[in-house]
């Protein structure tokens, strides 16, 4: 009996960039959706509802031009990898399977057994 066996490797790497300074009191005196929460998670949660705006250089207009700023610097500043699995340690594995185009999320390969 004949096999396609692979061998495949997994990393995990992370990106972030530099934190800003972001002041809850600066959102709560906003006039259009201001912040009324009280939590971390809760602010964390509100400023990722502004993302896609700021992406856009969209603010609210009563929002004070450092914190726009800040904001802008936040989701479109330049990230730096701060962490990536593949220098700690040998993650490799085998996979046996048949070649198969459709399974385009593991390279064309129909995975039937793996030592993982």
């Amino acid at each position: 009996m004949k096999y396609y066996i692979r061998k495949a490797e997994s990393a995990r790497v992370t990106y972030a960039n530099k934190p800003v300074e972001l002041d809850v009191e600066e959102f709560r005196n906003l006039a259009s959706n201001p912040y009324t929460g009280d939590t971390p998670e809760e602010f964390l949660e509100y400023i990722m509802g502004m993302r896609w705006d700021a992406e856009e250089g969209e603010f609210p207009d009563d929002l004070d031009f450092e914190v726009q700023q800040n904001l802008e610097k936040l989701f479109t500043g330049s990230m730096e990898e701060i962490y990536n699995s593949a220098s700690e340690q040998d993650s490799a594995r085998l996979e046996l399977g048949e070649p198969n185009e459709r399974y385009t999320d593991h390279g064309g390969f129909d995975i039937q057994v793996t030592t993982e």
